[in-house]
This record gives C-alpha cells, sequence and structure tokens, in this order.
C-alpha cells in the first residue's frame, strides 16, 4: 500500500472523504460561482433589512439645485433625449446645455420644439479635452450612466470636473464592495463568457457582457465595473472637489460633490 492509500483510508476511518477528481471539481465549481455570490449579496441583505430599494427620481435630487444656475447634462442622448436638460430648465436652470457624442435625437428634436426650449445642444466627446471648451463651465454638471461606458473613467471624472462650477452629479452602474479591496474596480473587456456571466445576470442587455465586446461601438460596451468608493475617489482626486452626499441602491451610485475651490 503507498503512503497516498494510507493517508485516504485513514482520512476516510476519520469521516473524511478522500481527495479526488470530484472533489476538485466541487472546488472549481466553488470558485466559480464566488463571483455570483458576491454580485448577490447586496441585494440579498437588502431584502433581508427590508430597505427600499430605490433612488429617488433623478429631477428630485439636482431640482433643488437647478434654480438660477447654469447646468449641463453630459450624456444626454441614449434613451433619454434630453430628459434631464429639459427638467433643469422646467425648474429655472438657466442657461441650459444638453452634450452628447450623439447627434441630437428625434425625439429630442420634438421635445426642444414642443417646449420652445432654450437649450443648448453641443456634441462632442467628454473625454477630448476640446469638447470642454465648447460646453464651458456650469454651475450645475449632471452626468448618468457614462463613467462605465468609459475606457478611462478617471479621466471622464477629471473633465466633469473641470467643467464643475459649484456642484457636480454623477450617477454610475456600481458593484459590490470587494472586502479587504476598498476602491476596486473590475476591467470588463476581454472576459471570456463564462466571467462575463454574473455581471450580464445583474446588468442584462449589456453590451460587452451579455454579448462579446465590440470595438465597432466603442462607447457603448461596458469598460469598467465600478465600486462606489472607486467612484468616489476618482472625483475626490480632483482638486477642490468633495463629496458631500452618496445615495445608493444595489448596483448603483449617485454621488453629489461640491467645489471648495475656485475652477
Amino acid at each position: 500500500m503507498s503512503a497516498r492509500q494510507r493517508d485516504d483510508r485513514t482520512g476516510a476511518q476519520q469521516g473524511n472523504p478522500p481527495p479526488s477528481a470530484g472533489g476538485a471539481r466541487v472546488m472549481c465549481g466553488s470558485v466559480r460561482s464566488l463571483p455570483a455570490a458576491w454580485l448577490l449579496w447586496p441585494r440579498l441583505r437588502r431584502r433581508a433589512l427590508r430597505r427600499p430599494a430605490s433612488l429617488p427620481p433623478y429631477e428630485e435630487v439636482f431640482g433643488p439645485y437647478a434654480q438660477g444656475r447654469s447646468f449641463v447634462e453630459v450624456g444626454t442622448m441614449w434613451n433619454v433625449h434630453g430628459r434631464y436638460a429639459f427638467a433643469a430648465e422646467a425648474y429655472g436652470a438657466i442657461p441650459v446645455t444638453a452634450f452628447d457624442d450623439m447627434a441630437p435625437t428625434p425625439e429630442f428634436e420634438a421635445e426642444h420644439a414642443r417646449r420652445s426650449s432654450a437649450v443648448r445642444f453641443v456634441q462632442g466627446d467628454i473625454n477630448d479635452a476640446a469638447s470642454l471648451e465648447k460646453i464651458g463651465v456650469h454651475d450645475l454638471v449632471w452626468c448618468a450612466g457614462v463613467v462605465y461606458h468609459s475606457p478611462d473613467p478617471a479621466l471622464t471624472l477629471r473633465h466633469l470636473c473641470r467643467i464643475t462650477g459649484d456642484w457636480l452629479f454623477v450617477a454610475s452602474k456600481t458593484i459590490p464592495e470587494v472586502p479587504g479591496l476598498p476602491q476596486a474596480s473590475v476591467f470588463l473587456p476581454g472576459l471570456e463568457a463564462e466571467a462575463r456571466m454574473p455581471y450580464a445576470r445583474v446588468f442584462p442587455r449589456a453590451m460587452g457582457l451579455e454579448t462579446p465586446f465590440d470595438r465597432d461601438n466603442w462607447y457603448g460596451n461596458w469598460w469598467w465595473g465600478i465600486s462606489p468608493s472607486a467612484l468616489r475617489a476618482m472625483v475626490e482626486v480632483n482638486e477642490g472637489m468633495r463629496v458631500v452626499e452618496e445615495l445608493r441602491r444595489p448596483f448603483e451610485t449617485l454621488l453629489i460633490a461640491q467645489r471648495t475651490t475656485t475652477a
């Protein structure tokens, strides 16, 4: 009898299963399930504690700040068609700018005409410094659903801070905090389909998660899974910017940051 066989028999007599290929498969399966469990945990915890899972409507968050202030919505077209720029105008913001790398949608143009709106549209890339000159500094900057679509979210947030006169509102999809790794983020392009699946279940229909990375739709892809602490750090690393409020629900974070020095 070999030493390995003796060790296995001794373990069996003590009630311990011997090592086996099946055990290795179970262990590997458990390791693969860890990302899914980590992503699911915040939702289960909130349900167990019976906490509300929703944020206030975005307009109710920035609306009280808008009256009499200049306002820009960065990322104004995809699925929203200028909604928050028009809402800010209704709250009394003046002047109001809507900015996107997309051309104005028919829905945006129809609503602009219906309201006889004075909202100014600017087209460009927020990651291009030349676009910052076209936008100009605004008292209040609103940006939702943009940061995780950027290959360089730190640059995107740096540019958002540069056009912020007083207040910056950033809403982003986020991943749970990683225990023991504050400010963690996950680079999503290049993940194999099996590794993408836990994220795709949480963020259905997301390009680059449910589907492979698409180089022909650069900003359409989900580039990063960003934790709330990483998002906060990428704002506060910019001189003069301080996060004063953080609103969360599972997989979404909204930061309100105030400029404490002149832009």
